[in-house]
């Protein structure tokens, strides 16, 4: 792909074309990355009204192609089912033929730019929702996927750091009030990842 890489936070489903008012020469040959908390994937029985969001969606940005990395506000069951594809010399999860989910752990090279992803967080609002109804436990990364992702992080040259939420030195810098006293492991794991990187990246 030859165009430009656009990045946004959270969208949460919402078709509100005002979020994209940032990016209004957004085209086809560009790429848009939601960095956590996609939200458009819906539950089996709304899966007609998925189609036509994320058809919206497609229009709304101009027909670029999106990628993105899980949040925690995510159907994690829906992506994990999703088909695999190599899309950037590593594995996506294949949404609709321009829409695809980021792994975490990997490195994609879009553009001649090598993008490290690390999805997941632990949500603060969780004792308030229902398990595998709009929370789920997946939404904290595991063992296997920060293992990978240290691994990672050790060994190849990364350009762009994308993650939905920071790591915890960096939180705590921010002193967000209704955060600094929850534990998120993946804050935890991204603490390790950003050692292992020693600032050698250009922008997280």
């Amino acid at each position: 792909m030859s165009g430009k890489i656009y990045v946004c936070g959270d969208l949460h489903g919402n078709l509100d074309k005002r979020r994209f008012n940032d990016f209004p020469d957004l085209n086809e040959d560009d790429i848009l990355i939601v960095c956590g908390d996609f939200g458009y994937l819906e539950r089996e029985e709304k899966k007609r009204e998925e189609r036509k969001k994320l058809k919206e969606l497609t229009k709304t940005v101009n027909g670029a192609t999106i990628l993105f990395i899980d949040g925690n506000h995510e159907n994690f069951k829906e992506i994990e089912n999703l088909e695999f594809k190599c899309l950037f010399g590593n594995e996506v999860g294949v949404v609709t033929d321009k829409i695809f989910h980021l792994k975490r752990g990997r490195v994609y090279n879009i553009n001649d730019k090598n993008i490290f992803t690390f999805g997941g967080a632990t949500s603060i609002d969780r004792m308030r929702r229902i398990p595998d109804i709009n929370w789920w436990h997946r939404e904290v990364p595991s063992e296997i996927e920060i293992e990978i992702g240290l691994n990672v992080s050790k060994s190849e040259k990364i350009d762009y750091v994308i993650t939905h939420t920071c790591p915890f030195s960096v939180r705590r810098k921010i002193k967000s009030k209704n955060m600094f006293n929850l534990y998120c492991y993946a804050e935890s794991a991204l603490e390790k990842i950003k050692k292992n990187l020693n600032g050698d990246f250009d922008k997280w």
